[in-house]
């Protein structure tokens, strides 16, 4: 416990300064300080902590032994970005820890983005992050989850800002991570037309069930895990 409750109380005194600091430099020191304290909360595992941690390193092992991370994702079922992810990281260090390290900073550097389109008070937000992320902190499970909400999060960040295109490639990153995420283009619709939908309510309520309907066949008539 005392490696989380040292990550804790360190993003929450960096938090603290960056909400009441008006330097954009002094902001982004602060940022890329909160990034490496919870980078380095992977380094105080062991390879026997989580479910998923004992599946994923096969997963790394095989990836890396492939010559084709394609076809080997098309073979395995495995998210393709997630492949390419893990397969880019290896050739940098090939170690375990490295690459859930880095397949990590991806998470955080994406909600670090996001806090500052949303212009969120920093201390809150990742206090409710140890909060909702606790399965996440506490072993290396729903990384590819995880990795997906993440771009889903900033996608709606710039969603809200109306740069449409930045929403639509997040949303790729976000799909190319975990393929369920293919919901998430449907918030596109719901927010160009919130106040149609809003307004013929009952045509919306069945209109989405048909929609979810339609993505969920889809999903498992294409991707045999999901069965």
């Amino acid at each position: 416990m005392v490696p989380y409750f040292f990550v804790f109380i360190s993003i929450s005194i960096f938090s603290l300064f960056i909400d009441f600091s008006k330097s954009k430099f002094i902001r982004f020191f602060l940022y890329l300080l909160i990034l490496f304290v919870f980078i380095s909360l992977y380094y105080f595992r062991q390879s026997s902590i989580g479910t998923d941690t004992l599946n994923y390193i096969p997963i790394f092992q095989d990836i890396i032994r492939s010559h084709n991370v394609v076809e080997y994702s098309f073979d395995k079922n495995i998210e393709i970005g997630f492949s390419v992810a893990v397969y880019f990281l290896s050739l940098f260090y090939n170690n375990y820890f490295f690459i859930f390290a880095g397949l990590t900073s991806i998470v955080y550097i994406n909600l670090i983005v996001a806090i500052n389109n949303f212009k969120l008070n920093n201390v809150l937000f990742f206090a409710s992050l140890f909060c909702v992320f606790q399965i996440y902190f506490y072993s290396f499970n729903i990384l590819r989850q995880a990795i997906a909400l993440s771009f889903v999060i900033l996608a709606v960040s710039y969603l809200l800002k109306n740069n449409n295109k930045k929403f639509l490639i997040l949303c790729s990153m976000a799909f190319l991570f975990h393929y369920s995420s293919i919901f998430v283009f449907l918030f596109f619709f719901v927010y160009k037309f919130r106040e149609k939908i809003a307004k013929y309510w009952y045509i919306s309520v069945f209109g989405s069930l048909f929609v979810l309907d339609f993505l969920f066949n889809f999903l498992i008539t294409s991707y045999d895990k999901y069965n």
